[in-house]
């Protein structure tokens, strides 16, 4: 829920691509069958663990804890919204029953992952004070245009319950805008007795954004009975039920991320190919206006490539629940790329970012994988994967601190496609016709890529280079003789491995001077890379590169030639012989 969907159909390409890739490099996880797939596709910090906490869930989209649950073990948990309009609640003994079903009438003829596909349940907040759990959603009006609503359902105060007591809608507030797919209404928070509610842009950008009155692109701020709430920013006295009087803040795309804490109300806002962290200010536009640009004014945190940012939730400064390390900081679950939980440390108290977002778990298995709920429970951070994993199961999962778990599985950049657009790669290169980078350095494609590598590294003239460099003083060449000793080692293929891992660590380990930039790739960074450009395996030697192993380059060249001519007159000689030689009867 909530990527970026304007260019849909590239994307969607784009996504297909990326889901083949472990297939494509032959990692398709065959090793770890043994294990159950919701152990096996998630690679978390370093001392913490993964357990699957309830299942049998049906396009999952977001969670919410009750506060103070009862002591029974049929007392309410929490509960879990599907997208096809079904909300379960899971009590203390994890059973999962069927809270509510049926506000969603729309008929739907796509499933996720198809873009097209997502829309429905969205978002849900509770009220432990009058007992209320809202849930967001977008369905289908007669003429089979999009619409968004919210539904209220009322429950024992405090302890809630497993069924409602009755429910009511806020249909008439919405029914003039027209939604869009992904592009709908979103989370909802309950704070102050007052109701926050994110809505998409509906694709109408900008002019959804910027005008006032339309309900589009915008943070809104509504009684508990869905009336304008007293003292929102842009009030019309002459009309109370005008869309302006529900306004809290507009200018945003699609804020599928929302959170209040201590007051303030934090959003993550989905963009075009980049997305941003920003705190949500009475009356503030936030300028979306239909560009990349507009996404990077006045926000505390702009994240590129996109994420997909969705649910957003909090670990206080003052808890117990996980390392100090973590504390104080905002945790989102994250749909679209590298799926997976993203902390931002933003402090509260001064405004702004405290260090750069950074990813504390992410899908590593084969296939595509959304994180869309989050939620902090009582004993761990739990999440919800809208989609089955390859055993079938739909699971919400708990990570919990486990101190014995030394070792750390977390990659920053887990996907090496990912990878290359993380670290500007296609600001220069191009890669097929799918990746329509930069034209500056030569392109990518991995037949042209290593025929004029070969041409480049496989010669006595580079390794009287790599001996030239090797006399140099200066960093980072007097460093790096290592890295040109394992390229010098090397032959054929294998030295064209060994360049480019080293060319993508820093540049100049071979040059004293590069175009190319340090991108600050790490090792296993690196690996990545090289096992997307040139391929994860050597292919297997000819008779030339095993000559090239054990012979000096002239005297290989020459053997290899005096073979092929041997090798040629030898089959001369003995396909005379057999011609002379009699045939066999019978």
């Amino acid at each position: 829920m909530g990527g970026q969907h304007v260019h849909a159909s590239r994307l969607r390409n784009l996504g297909r691509l990326l889901a083949m890739v472990p297939f494509l490099l032959g990692c398709g996880g065959a090793s770890a069958a043994a294990e159950p797939a919701w152990k096996t596709t998630w690679s978390l910090d370093a001392g913490f663990a993964l357990e699957m906490d309830t299942e049998g869930y049906h396009f999952p989209t977001a969670i919410a804890f009750v506060p103070s649950p009862g002591p029974n073990a049929d007392d309410a948990l929490y509960f879990v919204v599907e997208l096809r309009g079904r909300v379960k609640v899971v009590t203390r003994d994890r059973s999962v029953r069927t809270f509510a079903e049926g506000f969603v009438t729309t008929e739907f003829h796509d499933e996720p992952p198809d873009g097209t596909a997502e829309f429905g349940a969205a978002g849900i907040c509770l009220d432990p004070t009058s007992g209320y759990v809202f849930v967001t959603f977008a369905y289908q009006d007669r003429d089979r245009l999009l619409r968004n609503d919210i539904i209220r359902f009322e429950t024992t105060p405090g302890v809630f319950g497993t069924t409602p007591r009755s429910s009511s809608s806020f249909t008439d507030v919405f029914r003039p805008f027209k939604s869009g797919v992904s592009h709908e209404i979103g989370p909802c928070q309950v704070a102050g007795g007052l109701l926050y509610v994110s809505v998409g842009d509906g694709f109408d950008a900008p002019q959804g954004s910027q005008k006032l009155d339309t309900l589009l692109g915008k943070i809104l701020r509504l009684t508990l009975d869905g009336k304008p709430a007293p003292g929102n920013p842009f009030p019309d006295p002459l009309d109370p039920a005008a869309p302006t009087n529900y306004v809290w803040a507009y200018g945003l795309r699609n804020p599928f991320g929302l959170k209040m804490v201590r007051g303030h109300l934090l959003a993550a806002d989905n963009g075009l190919s980049t997305d941003r962290f920003l705190e949500i200010r009475p009356g503030e536009n936030y300028l979306w206006d239909g560009t990349e640009r507009s996404m990077a004014i006045n926000v505390p945190a702009v994240i590129a490539p996109s994420v997909g940012p969705v649910q957003l939730d909090y670990l206080p400064a003052d808890t117990t629940l996980f390392p100090e390390a973590y504390r104080g900081k905002f945790f989102a679950a994250l749909s679209c790329r590298v799926s997976g939980i993203m902390t931002f440390p933003y402090d509260l108290d001064r405004g702004r970012m405290q260090g750069t977002p950074r990813y504390f778990m992410q899908h590593v298995g084969p296939g595509r994988q959304m994180v869309t709920g989050l939620a902090f429970g009582p004993d761990g951070l739990y999440f919800a994967p809208i989609l089955p994993d390859r055993d079938g199961r739909t699971a919400v999962l708990r990570v919990r601190h486990d101190p014995s778990r030394t070792e750390a599985t977390l990659l920053e950049n887990p996907d090496p496609w990912v990878l290359l657009y993380e670290k500007g790669c296609y600001g220069c290169h191009k890669l097929g016709d799918l990746i329509r980078g930069g034209s500056e350095g030569p392109p990518l494609d991995r037949g042209p890529l290593i025929e004029r590598l070969d041409r480049q590294l496989n010669n006595a003239e580079y390794e009287r280079t790599l001996d030239a460099m090797d006399r140099v003083t200066d960093e980072p060449q007097a460093s790096l003789r290592a890295a040109r000793d394992e390229v010098r080692q090397a032959h054929g293929i294998d030295r064209i491995r060994a360049w480019v891992k080293w060319r993508v660590q820093e540049p100049r380990f071979d040059r004293l001077v590069s175009a190319m930039p340090n991108m600050n790739v790490s090792g296993p960074e690196a690996g990545k890379i090289t096992n997307v450009l040139i391929g994860r395996e050597p292919p297997k030697l000819t008779l030339a590169d095993r000559l090239r192993r054990v012979l000096p380059e002239n005297v290989g060249r020459r053997m290899l030639v005096i073979g092929s001519v041997g090798a040629f007159a030898v089959g001369l000689l003995v396909g005379a012989v057999l011609r002379r030689a009699p045939r066999a009867r019978g």
